[in-house]
C-alpha cells in the first residue's frame, strides 16, 4: 500500500506530540536480546549489495524507466514513519 503525504504528515504530528515518544521523535528503547540484534546483523550483512534478478524484475513490471530514487525514498521514509506509531 503507498503512503500518501497527508498520512505522513499526520504520524509525524503524533510522534512530536505523543507521550510514548521523547522529545528528538525516538520510540522508547525496547528490551532486545544483544543474541537477536547480532543475528540479524549477521543476516543483513550477508545478504548481497545488489541483487540483480530484482532490479530486473522491477524494471519489466515498471515498464521502461524506473520512479526517481528521491520518489522511492520519500515513500519508503513516509511508511517507516508511518509504522512507527503501530
Amino acid at each position: 500500500m503507498i503512503i500518501s503525504e497527508e498520512q505522513v504528515r499526520r504520524a509525524v504530528e503524533y510522534l512530536r506530540t505523543s507521550d510514548e515518544y521523547d522529545a528528538g521523535g525516538v520510540s522508547k528503547p525496547s528490551r532486545t536480546s544483544p543474541e537477536l540484534v547480532s543475528r540479524v546483523a549477521d543476516a543483513v550483512n550477508a545478504l548481497p549489495d545488489i541483487r540483480d534478478e530484482r532490479i530486473e524484475e522491477a524494471r519489466v513490471r515498471c515498464g521502461v524507466t524506473l520512479p526517481a530514487s528521491e520518489e522511492i525514498a520519500s515513500k519508503l521514509i513516509g511508511r517507516l514513519v508511518s509504522d512507527a506509531i503501530r
